[in-house]
C-alpha cells in the first residue's frame, strides 16, 4: 500500500475527522481503540496530528468511521 507521508496527505484533515467521528458515535479513545484493535495512544497521536497513520491503521480508522479515503490526498 501507499506510505500516506510519501502522496502528499491531507493530515490536518484527516486528525480532524477522525476526532470528529469519534465523538459523534460518543466513544473515549480507549473504546474506539479496542475496537479497532488499536492502542489508546495510536489514537491520540492520529487525532492531534502527532503521527501520520501506518497503511494498516489508516484503513481501520477509514473503515470503521466509514471515511472516503481519498478525502485526504
Amino acid at each position: 500500500g501507499l506510505d500516506p507521508r510519501v502522496v502528499g496527505f491531507d493530515l490536518g484533515k484527516f486528525s480532524s475527522d477522525i476526532l470528529s467521528a469519534r465523538h459523534f458515535r460518543g466513544l473515549t479513545q480507549r473504546v474506539a481503540a479496542e475496537k479497532m484493535g488499536m492502542t489508546a495512544a495510536a489514537i491520540v497521536f492520529l487525532e492531534n496530528g502527532k503521527a501520520h497513520p501506518l497503511v494498516t491503521n489508516f484503513a481501520r480508522l477509514v473503515q470503521f468511521y466509514k471515511l472516503v479515503p481519498t478525502d485526504y490526498l
